[in-house]
C-alpha cells in the first residue's frame, strides 16, 4: 500500500513538472531523486520489520516446544519398575510369536500336502510306470514309423541286473538294438561282460588316482574350447556369451577310403609332432594306430547314419589318434598349454603346422 501511494505521488509530480516547461523540469529533478531515495528506504524498513516479526514468532514457537517437553518429562513416573508388567508383556510377545509360527507351519504343511496330492492325481491320470530302456523290447518308432508305434511287441523277461557292469552292458546292448534297423539283438555279446567289469574296475582306480593327484581341481574347472565364427578358439561359455556361432567340425573328404588313406599319414604326423613337443611333461605314449575300416564304417553307421546317411563318414574325427599319458593332472594341464601355444606353425616349420579346432574336457 505504501509503495502504491508513493508511486501515485511520484507520477503526479512528474506530470505537473512536465506542464511547467523545461526549466521547471530541470529544477524539479533533484526533488524526484530525493523521492526515489525515500521509496527505497521505506522498502528496507518494511523488510526489516517483517524479519523482526518472523524471528519473534520463531522464538515463541521454540519456547512453546521446550515448555511442552519439560512438562512431559516432569510427568513421567518416578519409582520402582513393575516387573510383573514386564513379564506379562514378554509373555504376550511369546504367545504372539508362537501363534505366528503355528500359522506359517500350517501353511507350509498345507502346501506340501497339496503338491503331494497333485503328484498322486497326475500319476493316476498318466500311463503306467515305464520300464528301464534296457528292458524294453521292439524297434524304435523312428525306424518302423509312427503308425506302428502303438503296437506292443512281445516282451522278453529281462535278466536281473546285479552290478554296475550288468547295468552298463544292458544299456549298451539296448542302445545298439534301437539303432539297428532290423531290431536285432546281439546274442553272442555275453563274453564281453567280463572284460567290461575289468575296464570299469580300472576306470574307478584311475579316477581315484586322478582325484588324489595335484592339479585335479584346476583341471576340472577348465572350460572346453571350440572354434567359433571368426576363427577364434574360445571357451564355450565365452563364445556363447558373445553370441558367436560355433564353426562346424567335420572332415573335408566324405569317402571312407580316402579318409583311411589320409588317416595313415596323419598318424605318422601325430607321432612326429606331439611326442617331442611335450616330452618334458610326458610319462609315456600309447599309439593304438589308425582306426580300422570296419570299425570306422560301423561307428559312422550307428552314430551318424540316421542323420547324415551318405555323408556320415565326414563326422569321423578319431581315425588317427594318439594317447599322451601324463604323470599327474598338473603335467597334463602344462602339456595342453604347450600344445595350444605352439599351434599355427610358431614353433615348427610350415609343413608341420597344425590348428586346434576343439578341446573337450571330460574331467569337467
Amino acid at each position: 500500500h505504501r509503495c502504491r501511494e508513493l508511486e501515485k505521488r511520484t507520477i503526479g509530480k512528474d506530470a505537473a513538472q512536465f506542464h511547467q516547461g523545461f526549466s521547471e523540469t530541470e529544477s524539479a529533478a533533484p526533488a524526484a531523486a530525493m523521492d526515489g531515495i525515500s521509496r527505497f528506504e521505506l522498502l528496507y524498513e518494511d523488510a526489516t520489520h517483517r524479519r523482526k516479526c518472523l524471528d519473534q514468532k520463531l522464538r515463541e514457537k521454540e519456547a512453546t516446544e521446550i515448555g511442552a517437553l519439560e512438562k512431559q518429562t516432569a510427568s513421567q513416573r518416578v519409582g520402582p519398575v513393575d516387573m510383573n508388567r514386564l513379564e506379562q508383556l514378554h509373555l504376550d510377545h511369546m504367545i504372539k510369536q508362537a501363534k505366528r509360527m503355528a500359522l506359517v507351519t500350517e501353511a507350509l504343511e498345507q502346501e506340501r500336502q497339496d503338491n503331494k496330492d497333485k503328484i498322486e492325481r497326475r500319476r493316476k491320470r498318466g500311463a503306467s510306470e515305464q520300464e528301464p530302456i534296457w528292458q524294453r523290447g521292439g524297434t524304435s518308432a523312428y525306424f518302423r514309423g509312427a503308425d506302428k508305434a502303438s503296437t506292443q511287441p512281445d516282451k522278453k523277461v529281462a535278466p536281473k541286473l546285479v552290478g554296475r557292469a550288468d547295468v552298463v552292458f544292458a544299456a549298451v546292448l539296448r542302445a545298439v538294438a534301437l539303432r539297428c534297423v532290423d531290431g536285432a539283438v546281439v546274442d553272442d555279446a555275453k563274453p564281453l561282460l567280463s572284460p567290461l567289469r575289468c575296464m570299469l574296475d580300472l576306470y574307478s582306480e584311475a579316477q581315484a588316482m586322478c582325484e588324489r593327484s595335484e592339479g585335479y581341481s584346476a583341471l576340472c574347472v577348465r572350460a572346453s574350447q571350440r572354434l567359433f565364427s571368426g576363427c577364434y578358439l574360445l571357451p564355450e561359455f565365452e563364445g556363447f556369451e558373445q553370441c558367436r556361432d560355433p564353426s562346424p567340425v567335420h572332415q573335408v573328404q566324405e569317402d571312407l577310403d580316402i579318409l583311411m588313406a589320409t588317416a595313415a599319414d596323419a598318424q605318422v604326423a601325430l607321432q612326429n609332432l606331439f611326442e617331442p613337443l611335450v616330452r618334458p611333461q610326458l610319462l609315456r605314449v600309447y599309439d593304438p594306430g589308425p582306426k580300422s575300416k570296419d570299425v570306422a564304417e560301423l561307428k559312422a553307421l550307428v552314430r551318424y547314419g540316421a542323420g547324415e546317411a551318405g555323408r556320415r563318414c565326414r563326422h569321423l574325427l578319431d581315425l588317427a589318434r594318439l594317447a599322451l599319458v601324463f604323470p599327474n593332472c598338473d603335467m597334463l594341464h602344462s602339456g595342453l598349454e604347450v600344445i595350444l601355444n605352439s599351434q599355427g606353425g610358431q614353433a615348427h616349420s610350415q609343413s608341420m603346422a597344425y590348428e586346434i579346432v576343439q578341446v573337450q574336457n571330460r574331467f569337467a
